[in-house]
């Protein structure tokens, strides 16, 4: 708790969000963007030609490091209590499209139907029993 006060506080003192935790703990390997470019030398090549290299490293490094984070934090991936609704809706006899809907709903977001497309949800998730004690 030490450490995630000191390293809060630091961030609010220059300019991070005040309220806002921040805790980033040395074994969390968080990757660093760091392309490299390499060296330019006036006299081998041209500057434009240097540029146009690099912003081709830039670019592709850049979508590199941001798939990688992506994938690291599941950014753009269905939070765990979302997904906890999505099953038991489903377990509850709701079709794709009802759940699509109440997600819409209560988000204001789309949700993707392509789990219930590739027919991974009955097998994923056990059955509930129900008040008359069959199972759905």
């Amino acid at each position: 708790m030490w450490d995630a006060a000191v390293q809060t506080m630091y961030s609010w003192a220059h300019g991070g969000t005040v309220g806002k935790w921040g805790y980033f703990p040395e074994e969390l390997n968080a990757p660093k963007f760091q392309p490299n470019f390499g060296h330019w030398i006036p006299q081998y090549t041209e500057w434009a030609d240097f540029k146009k290299v690099t912003d081709a490293i830039y670019r592709s490094a850049l979508a590199n490091y941001r798939a990688e984070v992506r994938k690291m934090w599941g950014e753009g991936q269905m939070s765990l209590s979302g997904s906890a609704v999505w099953t038991v809706l489903w377990q509850r006899g709701k079709s794709p499209e009802a759940i699509q809907h109440h997600h819409f709903r209560t988000t204001g977001k789309k949700l993707s139907l392509a789990p219930f497309n590739k027919g991974s949800m009955p097998s994923l998730y056990p059955p509930v029993c129900t008040s008359s004690g069959r199972f759905n």
